[in-house]
């Protein structure tokens, strides 16, 4: 049981920070869309509003791929 908890603490600390920094890359993406929208009258906004809703798009896939395969990754074996 305490070899499962070292397991699990390391992980979370490692993968941890980094599902941390993918939220906080969603964060700062959203936070500049909220910007843009401000800025709305400017004739080029909503090309800026396209690109950043598709990087928000990217950011949500990576972070969910990421997610996925740190799932898949530290299943726990199955011992028979």
């Amino acid at each position: 049981m305490k070899i499962n908890n070292i397991i699990n603490d390391f992980f979370h600390k490692t993968f941890g920070n980094t599902l941390k920094l993918f939220a906080i890359i969603k964060d700062s993406i959203f936070y500049f869309f909220l910007k843009i929208k401000e800025l709305k009258k400017w004739t080029k906004a909503n090309q800026h509003l396209k690109m950043i809703k598709k990087i928000e798009i990217i950011v949500e896939i990576l972070s969910k791929s990421f997610l996925k395969t740190h799932q898949i990754i530290h299943k726990p074996l199955i011992t028979q």
